[in-house]
């Protein structure tokens, strides 16, 4: 009963989820990604564990006068990660505008769809299903290392 509470923390608040939970590659690929009502309501959050490959951490905040999302992240030696974007946090109140990563662009305004960067960090558009057709999603994938991402957001005044 309370195992589907804490996963549900982790995932959503937290941020943080890993693509198998087998022993072998548990934490080897991180995937980053605070669900939009997380944000909206909650504003900040965190989540850290020593993994087998080191520690794997993110912190996040939601600054509702600028709308943006400040995320840090950290990735251990020899595993990667996924950051994942969302286009909308409300659904037709704030769109994402831009992406950047210590202070440099990698998704909207002048920068292209997809960028690399010799430090290893790569934005690509994405699509997923969702619950009312297509959901958008930038991601960024990244190696081991630290992070500090800024998701710049258009909210309308509701």
């Amino acid at each position: 009963m309370y195992g589907a509470f804490d996963a549900w923390l982790v995932t959503a608040v937290g941020g943080m989820s890993t693509v198998s939970n087998t022993s072998s590659t548990a934490w080897q690929h991180i995937i980053v990604h605070t669900e939009p009502a997380a944000v909206t309501k909650l504003t900040s959050g965190s989540y850290a564990i020593n993994t087998r490959f080191g520690p794997a951490a993110v912190r996040w905040s939601f600054d509702s006068q600028t709308s943006k999302l400040q995320t840090n992240v950290t990735i251990p030696v020899g595993s990667t990660a996924e950051v994942v974007h969302d286009v909308q946090l409300r659904r037709g109140e704030c769109e994402l505008v831009a992406v950047l990563e210590s202070g440099e662009a990698l998704w909207g305004g002048e920068a292209a769809t997809t960028t690399h960067r010799s430090v290893g960090v790569g934005a690509v558009a994405l699509r997923e299903a969702g619950d009312g057709g297509v959901r958008q999603r930038t991601a960024t994938f990244v190696g081991s290392g630290s992070y500090s991402f800024e998701a710049g957001y258009d909210c309308a005044i509701a």
